[in-house]
């Protein structure tokens, strides 16, 4: 996805379009399938090799003239926005974990059954991406949080810390491995506190 009219695709509208999507279908709306599949591949083709992404695809993908040099170059906003993005896709594919419905009623030896009419519907079918697909480039977006999470950064820090929170609930949604006290999350209350301004605002 990108602005109209279109030039080249990027990153950062392309997160919002699978956003939409998800919430569709969430709302019990159908969505074509292959949008998402034709996403979660161009996500995985526009990764870079260290794991992270930028807000336009590499220049061997997409040749249209740069006129910002910001644009191709690794960002957290723009590495956030692929990230979040693969785990939507995962997510709406049908390759997380299936979820198991606890009942805080019942002993611990027992499980609430699902009727298969209560599941149908829940997951899309897809035609051409598989799980071994979007894994071995979820893996280095990973990694690459590992190495770079900071709050310290040069562009856009809060269209990022924005970011962030997707990426991590979609990934939580995802792994099922819930945190009650995220590090990234209180690491950044602790920047948003130091950076606030004596009237209440912050620096873009």
């Amino acid at each position: 996805w990108t602005y109209r009219p279109p030039r080249y695709d990027d990153t950062s509208q392309s997160q919002y379009g699978l956003l939409c999507l998800w919430a569709a279908y969430q709302m019990g709306m159908e969505i074509p399938v292959e949008a998402v599949e034709q996403a979660a591949i161009w996500h995985v083709r526009t990764q870079y090799s260290g794991g992270g992404w930028s807000y336009r695809p590499p220049l061997n993908l997409d040749p249209t003239p740069v006129t910002d040099s910001r644009h191709t170059q690794i960002t957290h906003s723009m590495s956030v926005a692929g990230a979040g993005s693969l785990y939507v896709c995962y997510h709406l594919l049908g390759f997380a974990p299936e979820e198991q419905e606890t009942d805080s009623n019942l002993p611990p030896a027992l499980t609430k059954v699902v009727g298969a009419e209560e599941q149908q519907g829940r997951a899309l079918q897809p035609q051409t991406v598989t799980r071994a697909t979007l894994t071995p480039a979820i893996s280095p977006a990973n990694g690459w949080f590992a190495n770079n999470l900071n709050f310290e950064t040069k562009w856009w820090t809060h269209y990022y810390m924005y970011g962030l929170e997707r990426y991590m609930s979609f990934r939580e949604l995802v792994e099922r491995k819930p945190e009650k006290e995220p590090d990234w999350y209180n690491q950044g209350v602790e920047f948003l506190r130091r950076t606030q301004r004596s009237d209440g605002s912050w620096q873009t």
